[in-house]
């Protein structure tokens, strides 16, 4: 009897021993704090970044440094705006092997403090919202450590998976008393054994789709708490942080998996707007020039030549809304192997043509119409340069230097791999130099396809013509014409 006790109590034992090792080991959980988006005039939210990143330290997160999650953003050619939206989350997570996201935004108001945190999954869906009310511009550590606690529980530990179900029966049979076993023969167990299947009712309730607008809006949220604070209990001072408010997804069912209650309304993942511009562009190729003008006419057929051309916009260095959609531009091309040929002489020299254009940029993307077409106003200064290396009476070597108003417009024919662009400018005021003198005006016109490869390879191709109009003192009323077909291939960035 003692006998048949004791295996009984070793087989229990070692029962229970077997479960915890076949169970799965919880291991910590992967976060990025971002920069606090600050308002507050002060260090506020460089001390809650830092405060908080430690609690969560200590609480066995493993940390991904921000720099390295704006690094991978510029792997995937995310863009910058896009880093911290819905669909901007997803592919880094989805890179670094990310759980979880943590940003704050914080303002003041008066002689208070108001600083949220918000924490969105793996999906990019918010999971909660703290707001807090501070006298002072620091984190207490007591806070910092009660919203880790939060995050990690939030977020669920994670578990590895568990081994087959046949082995751990095998296991467990195994590890079942001798008396037991000579007793009764293995069989099945009966079906009322089995663990009860929840009713359809009590089935998790599915996660509303998070859109990417609230994701964005967080002074809205802070402003609407400063205008209707729920006072926490009393006895609470301005020393401590004020809790206002807490919100996250209902609970989820624990005996099924997470993700079933969201793949029935999980929101599709939001396209790439393919027929915006790009935050910088840099290119450059080989052209086929042509030239003609003045009286006598100055021809020259067919020459070759270089350009280098770019355009970079201060969203990729800024996150300003105002000063995102202004950017810089420039170009140069230079000829080579040119030969002039004027009118009523037989012979031709050699010659050279130079020009340089220099501008500010103003963008207007509406990612979301059709052909997501983006309006650039360009303004610029420039010169051209046409000499020719001779010295002869009919030969006139001019040059002009103009200001110059353009409207571009880029439209996604077919998304980002087959992309248009249309301009048109006047000039507004040509000096003439060199041979010339006078006054006059001008215009440009431009037309031009662009395809984007491997996340940052552009490829294009264009004509471009720029015609001046002059009212010379010797020459009288003239005019004279540049024409450029172009191939380039460059780098992009969005």
């Amino acid at each position: 009897m003692r006998l048949t006790t004791s295996r009984k109590i070793v087989g229990v034992l070692l029962a229970l021993i077997c479960l915890v090792s076949i169970g799965g080991k919880a291991s910590a959980q992967t976060l990025v704090v971002a920069p606090c988006q600050d308002e507050s005039s002060s260090e506020l939210g460089k001390n809650a970044q830092q405060v908080v990143a430690k609690a969560l330290g200590d609480q066995g997160a493993k940390l991904v440094d921000y720099g390295d999650y704006m690094q991978e953003v510029a792997r995937q050619a995310i863009g910058k705006q896009n880093a911290l939206t819905r669909w901007g989350m997803q592919k880094v997570a989805a890179g670094l092997k990310i759980d979880g996201i943590v940003t704050s935004s914080a303002l003041r108001r008066g002689k208070k403090y108001l600083i949220a945190f918000f924490l969105f999954g793996a999906d990019g869906v918010l999971v909660v919202k703290k707001v807090y009310r501070l006298a002072k511009p620091s984190l207490p550590m007591k806070t910092a450590r009660e919203l880790s606690e939060l995050v990690i529980a939030k977020l669920g530990p994670k578990v590895a998976k568990a081994p087959a179900a046949e082995t751990v029966e095998d296991e467990a049979l195994a590890l079942v008393p001798l008396a037991v076993i000579e007793s009764e023969p293995p069989k099945t167990p009966p079906p009322e054994a089995s663990p009860p299947e929840a009713p359809p009712e009590a089935s998790p309730p599915e996660a509303s789709p998070q859109s990417e607008k609230d994701q964005q809006q967080w002074q809205g949220l802070l402003k609407q708490v400063e205008e209707n604070p729920q006072e926490g209990a009393s006895g609470s001072t301005d020393d401590k942080p004020l809790e206002i408010e807490e919100e996250s997804p209902p609970e989820m069912d624990e005996t099924k998996p997470a993700a079933s209650a969201r793949v029935s309304r999980a929101p599709a993942k939001p396209k790439k707007p393919a027929g915006s511009l790009p935050e910088i562009l840099i290119s450059a190729g080989m052209s086929i020039n042509t030239r003609a003008g003045l009286s006598p006419r100055h021809e020259a057929g067919a020459y070759p030549g270089v350009r280098i051309d770019g355009r970079v916009f201060l969203g990729s260095l800024l996150d300003t809304v105002v000063l995102r959609d202004i950017g810089f531009e420039g170009m140069f091309t230079k000829s080579l192997g040119l030969a002039a040929e004027p009118e009523l002489i037989d012979e031709s020299w050699e010659a050279s043509q130079m020009r340089w254009n220099v501008g500010l940029v103003y963008r207007l993307a509406f990612e979301r119409l059709p052909l997501a077409p983006a309006f650039l106003l360009r303004f610029g200064y420039g010169a051209t340069s046409y000499t020719i290396d001779h010295d002869h009476p009919e030969l006139i070597n001019a040059g002009y230097t103009y200001t110059s108003g353009v409207l571009e417009i880029d439209l996604s024919l077919v998304g980002s791999w087959l992309i248009a662009q249309l301009a048109g400018g006047y000039l507004f005021s040509v000096w003439p130099t060199d041979e010339l003198s006078g006054d006059g005006s001008g215009f440009l016109l431009s037309v031009g396809l662009r395809t984007e490869l491997f996340g940052g390879l552009s490829l294009g191709l264009g004509y471009e013509q720029l015609q001046f109009f002059i009212n010379d003192r010797s020459l009288g009323e003239t005019s004279d014409r540049f024409q450029q077909f172009y191939l380039r291939a460059g780098w992009f960035q969005r």
